[in-house]
């Protein structure tokens, strides 16, 4: 009887020894994989770089232009614009503007 538990107990602990060493086998091809992938995110990434770089350089910088229909004169002194009100077309220029702007 003490014989049958020592093989058992045996048996156990080869068969332990054998998961193990598979496991093992499994870590070491796992990080050759993700050795692997990090040497081609790191070649991605410094291709995205490059690309990024000449895109940057090919590209003018975006500019804002106003159209001059949309500019406000500059104001005239008060006494002036009480007695000379803008004409009907710049009011709604004026107008149109203000509540273009108030929307964004």
């Amino acid at each position: 009887m003490l014989l049958n538990e020592f093989l058992k107990e045996h048996q156990t602990v080869q068969e332990l020894k054998s998961t193990a060493a598979k496991q093992a086998a499994t870590i070491a091809e796992l990080k050759s994989t993700v050795a692997q992938q990090q040497k081609g995110i790191e070649a991605l990434t410094a291709g995205l770089q490059k690309v990024s770089a000449q895109l940057e350089a090919s590209e003018p910088a975006p500019q804002t232009v106003l159209h001059s229909r949309y500019k406000a004169a500059p104001a005239p002194n008060k006494a002036a614009a009480f007695h000379n009100p803008p004409s009907r077309s710049t009011a709604w220029r004026l107008f149109v503007l203000r509540v273009t702007l108030t929307t964004l």
